[in-house]
């Protein structure tokens, strides 16, 4: 079951950067408006509604290490990558092993405080609190 609501709220957060091109994220990043705001920081979610699922408050974990490595966690469930901050507010997610059929993951990250918000293109949005 939690690994059908992962998918399902993975699937909703990268359906519409699928296929997208990200261009040289590597070149972008000086753009970025994340740069010094993710490095070294971890966050936890908020209880939220997905296309009518609830997701329970503290389901997902994300941890970004300084040295641009990325960890997951969904319900126990670990998956691992690295993050490049993209243009704007752009962070691309790349994991080690396939994650809904791509290891590639573009989201719009804005951070206020300490409060993260992911974003996709369809305003779909998980918001973090700040744990670290």
């Amino acid at each position: 079951m939690k690994a059908r609501i992962l998918c399902l709220v993975l699937v909703v957060l990268s359906a519409s950067f699928s296929g997208c091109g990200v261009g040289n994220v590597e070149s972008n990043s000086s753009l970025s408006n994340n740069r010094g705001k993710i490095e070294g920081t971890s966050w936890v979610s908020r209880k939220t509604e997905i296309d009518g699922k609830t997701i329970p408050a503290g389901t997902v974990q994300l941890n970004f290490s300084p040295s641009t490595f990325l960890v997951c966690e969904w319900d126990g469930d670990k998956f691992r990558g690295k993050y490049i901050l993209g243009p704007g507010d752009t962070v691309i997610w790349k994991f080690d092993e396939p994650l809904n059929g791509s290891t590639e993951h573009s989201y719009q990250c804005m951070f206020d405080g300490n409060q993260l918000t992911l974003k996709d293109q369809k305003e779909t949005e998980i918001i973090f609190d700040r744990v670290k």
